[in-house]
């Protein structure tokens, strides 16, 4: 840690969310400045909620993981928007990604916020199969 910065630190393992390494996690862990631990602090909040979106996808995701599991790789994911409930448009779309594929925030449309709405679909446009 002596030829990094605690601000050279932060910019990398906090801003720019690189992967902190074991041996750099000790020396952090043994430091007892302020700075060195905010950055585990945040580093151990971004793991916490990494893990939880990756066990809230699973879950999601279990009934294609079964059909993935059968051998049947062509499994559509489907959404709807729908302007009121009894009547009015309703658009629907449905995606086929790969088995295995992982987008981090998806979710149902209505639960997410425009941007994030808008940031998904560029991504899952990226990962479809189809």
């Amino acid at each position: 840690m002596t030829r990094h910065s605690l601000e050279d630190l932060r910019q990398r393992y906090v801003i720019k969310g690189r992967r902190l390494e074991a041996s750099l996690e000790e020396i952090l862990r043994a430091d007892s400045r302020a700075g060195a631990r905010a950055i585990l602090a945040f580093i151990e909040k971004r793991r916490f909620q990494n893990r939880s979106e990756g066990q809230r996808l699973r879950k999601m995701l279990g009934f294609e993981a079964l059909l993935w599991g059968e051998g049947q790789d062509a499994v559509a994911g489907v959404d709807e928007a729908v302007m009121s409930p009894l009547a009015g448009p309703v658009s629907a779309a449905a995606v086929i990604v790969k088995p295995g594929t992982r987008i981090t925030g998806i979710d149902d449309s209505k639960r997410l916020d425009a941007n994030s709405r808008e940031a998904l679909a560029i991504e899952i446009k990226e990962k479809a199969a189809s």
